[in-house]
Protein backbone atom coordinates (compact mmCIF):
# COMPACT_ATOMS: atom_id res chain seq x y z
CA UNK A 1 0.00 0.00 0.00
CA UNK A 2 1.19 3.59 -0.90
CA UNK A 3 0.05 6.48 0.66
CA UNK A 4 -0.09 9.88 -1.29
CA UNK A 5 -0.92 13.18 -0.78
CA UNK A 6 -0.43 13.78 2.77
CA UNK A 7 -2.79 10.39 3.31
CA UNK A 8 -1.86 9.49 7.41
CA UNK A 9 -1.62 5.64 8.21
CA UNK A 10 -3.33 6.27 11.50
CA UNK A 11 -6.86 6.80 9.01
CA UNK A 12 -6.22 3.78 7.46
CA UNK A 13 -8.41 0.84 8.72
CA UNK A 14 -8.77 -3.34 8.04
CA UNK A 15 -12.04 -4.07 8.62
CA UNK A 16 -11.88 -8.18 9.06
CA UNK A 17 -15.29 -9.67 8.87
CA UNK A 18 -14.34 -12.85 11.57
CA UNK A 19 -10.29 -13.02 13.04
CA UNK A 20 -7.31 -11.72 11.66
CA UNK A 21 -3.62 -13.02 11.88
CA UNK A 22 -0.34 -11.20 11.04
CA UNK A 23 2.24 -13.54 10.12
CA UNK A 24 5.83 -13.89 11.63
CA UNK A 25 7.67 -10.62 11.44
CA UNK A 26 4.98 -9.16 9.30
CA UNK A 27 4.76 -5.26 9.58
CA UNK A 28 1.73 -3.85 8.88
CA UNK A 29 0.78 0.27 9.21
CA UNK A 30 -2.88 1.23 10.01
CA UNK A 31 -5.74 0.29 12.15
CA UNK A 32 -7.19 -3.94 12.23
CA UNK A 33 -11.00 -4.04 13.19
CA UNK A 34 -11.97 -7.65 13.50
CA UNK A 35 -15.33 -9.13 14.47
CA UNK A 36 -13.71 -11.93 16.40
CA UNK A 37 -9.86 -12.34 17.19
CA UNK A 38 -7.07 -10.74 16.43
CA UNK A 39 -3.47 -12.74 16.09
CA UNK A 40 -0.01 -10.92 15.70
CA UNK A 41 2.72 -14.43 15.36
CA UNK A 42 6.25 -14.03 16.43
CA UNK A 43 7.96 -10.96 15.74
CA UNK A 44 4.67 -9.20 13.94
CA UNK A 45 4.42 -5.60 14.47
CA UNK A 46 1.86 -2.74 14.30
CA UNK A 47 1.81 1.28 13.83
CA UNK A 48 -1.77 1.68 14.36
CA UNK A 49 -4.21 -0.59 16.44
CA UNK A 50 -5.75 -4.06 16.90
CA UNK A 51 -8.96 -4.13 18.38
CA UNK A 52 -11.28 -7.50 18.19
CA UNK A 53 -14.64 -6.52 19.12
CA UNK A 54 -16.01 -10.14 20.55
CA UNK A 55 -12.45 -12.11 21.15
CA UNK A 56 -9.37 -11.41 22.06
CA UNK A 57 -6.02 -9.72 20.71
CA UNK A 58 -3.39 -12.67 21.37
CA UNK A 59 0.65 -10.87 21.16
CA UNK A 60 3.40 -13.18 20.99
CA UNK A 61 6.83 -10.79 20.99
CA UNK A 62 5.01 -7.76 19.07
CA UNK A 63 5.57 -3.95 18.72
CA UNK A 64 2.33 -1.90 18.54
CA UNK A 65 3.31 1.49 18.04
CA UNK A 66 0.69 3.91 18.13
CA UNK A 67 2.77 7.02 19.47
CA UNK A 68 2.63 8.37 15.51
CA UNK A 69 -1.37 8.74 15.40
CA UNK A 70 -3.27 11.59 16.68
CA UNK A 71 -5.25 11.48 19.82
CA UNK A 72 -8.84 10.52 19.28
CA UNK A 73 -11.67 13.82 18.63
CA UNK A 74 -13.02 14.30 22.50
CA UNK A 75 -16.36 14.05 21.85
CA UNK A 76 -16.78 11.25 19.05
CA UNK A 77 -20.22 10.57 19.16
CA UNK A 78 -22.86 13.50 19.15
CA UNK A 79 -26.52 11.61 20.18
CA UNK A 80 -28.87 14.13 19.15
CA UNK A 81 -31.97 12.49 20.40
CA UNK A 82 -33.01 9.26 22.29
CA UNK A 83 -36.52 7.99 23.13
CA UNK A 84 -38.67 5.13 24.13
CA UNK A 85 -42.13 4.45 23.04
CA UNK A 86 -43.77 1.50 24.65
CA UNK A 87 -46.52 -0.57 22.91
CA UNK A 88 -47.79 -3.95 23.71
CA UNK A 89 -45.39 -6.38 24.95
CA UNK A 90 -42.51 -4.21 23.79
CA UNK A 91 -40.52 -1.17 24.18
CA UNK A 92 -39.22 0.62 20.54
CA UNK A 93 -36.22 2.94 21.63
CA UNK A 94 -34.64 4.77 18.90
CA UNK A 95 -31.94 7.65 18.25
CA UNK A 96 -30.51 9.79 15.97
CA UNK A 97 -26.82 11.28 15.79
CA UNK A 98 -25.61 14.32 14.63
CA UNK A 99 -21.85 13.24 14.14
CA UNK A 100 -20.18 9.99 14.09
CA UNK A 101 -16.39 9.50 14.79
CA UNK A 102 -14.27 6.88 15.24
CA UNK A 103 -17.26 4.76 16.92
CA UNK A 104 -17.29 0.90 16.83
CA UNK A 105 -21.06 0.71 18.09
CA UNK A 106 -23.83 0.94 20.29
CA UNK A 107 -25.11 -1.12 23.54
CA UNK A 108 -28.72 -0.58 24.96
CA UNK A 109 -29.01 -0.71 29.07
CA UNK A 110 -32.78 -0.80 30.75
CA UNK A 111 -33.64 -0.44 34.87
CA UNK A 112 -34.19 -3.51 35.73
CA UNK A 113 -33.97 -4.67 39.72
CA UNK A 114 -32.82 -1.21 40.59
CA UNK A 115 -29.71 -2.26 38.42
CA UNK A 116 -28.59 -1.12 34.60
CA UNK A 117 -28.48 -4.28 32.51
CA UNK A 118 -27.57 -4.66 28.83
CA UNK A 119 -30.25 -5.39 26.79
CA UNK A 120 -28.89 -5.98 23.28
CA UNK A 121 -27.13 -9.60 22.66
CA UNK A 122 -24.72 -8.03 19.97
CA UNK A 123 -23.36 -4.76 19.80
CA UNK A 124 -25.14 -2.44 17.51
CA UNK A 125 -22.80 -1.09 14.85
CA UNK A 126 -22.49 2.36 14.21
CA UNK A 127 -23.09 3.74 10.88
CA UNK A 128 -20.27 5.90 11.08
CA UNK A 129 -22.14 9.25 9.13
CA UNK A 130 -23.65 12.58 10.29
CA UNK A 131 -27.49 12.35 11.09
CA UNK A 132 -27.44 8.63 11.68
CA UNK A 133 -30.86 7.10 13.04
CA UNK A 134 -31.28 4.06 14.59
CA UNK A 135 -34.26 2.05 16.62
CA UNK A 136 -34.46 -1.39 18.56
CA UNK A 137 -36.57 -3.11 19.84
CA UNK A 138 -36.72 -4.99 22.98
CA UNK A 139 -39.21 -7.51 24.24
CA UNK A 140 -38.62 -8.48 28.20
CA UNK A 141 -38.64 -12.37 28.36
CA UNK A 142 -42.13 -13.98 29.33
CA UNK A 143 -42.93 -13.32 32.50
CA UNK A 144 -40.70 -10.69 32.95
CA UNK A 145 -42.41 -6.68 32.96
CA UNK A 146 -40.18 -4.17 30.85
CA UNK A 147 -38.19 -1.65 31.97
CA UNK A 148 -39.38 2.03 32.09
CA UNK A 149 -35.82 3.67 32.09
CA UNK A 150 -32.85 2.96 29.52
CA UNK A 151 -29.62 4.38 28.66
CA UNK A 152 -27.47 4.40 25.57
CA UNK A 153 -23.66 3.14 25.42
CA UNK A 154 -21.53 4.57 22.65
CA UNK A 155 -18.47 2.52 22.17
CA UNK A 156 -15.69 4.04 20.66
CA UNK A 157 -12.75 2.85 18.55
CA UNK A 158 -10.29 3.39 21.21
CA UNK A 159 -11.84 1.32 23.50
CA UNK A 160 -13.86 3.91 25.69
CA UNK A 161 -17.09 4.20 26.53
CA UNK A 162 -19.48 7.06 27.11
CA UNK A 163 -23.15 6.83 28.70
CA UNK A 164 -26.35 9.36 27.14
CA UNK A 165 -30.11 8.85 28.48
CA UNK A 166 -32.14 8.28 30.34
CA UNK A 167 -34.87 7.44 27.60
CA UNK A 168 -38.18 6.89 29.92
CA UNK A 169 -41.22 5.19 29.20
CA UNK A 170 -44.60 6.42 31.14
CA UNK A 171 -44.83 2.88 32.77
CA UNK A 172 -43.74 -0.91 33.31
CA UNK A 173 -45.15 -3.32 30.00
CA UNK A 174 -46.07 -6.67 30.47
CA UNK A 175 -44.67 -8.53 27.44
Amino acid sequence: MLLTNGADACNVFFKVGSSATLGTTTALTGNILALTSITLNTGASIIGRALAQTGAVTLDTNVIQRSLCSAPPSTPVTVRSFTATRSTGSVLLKWRTASEVELVGYNVYGQVHGKRVKLNRRLIAGKGTAGAAYAFRYRAPSGQKAPTRFWLQVVNLDGSRTWHGVAMTSRRINS
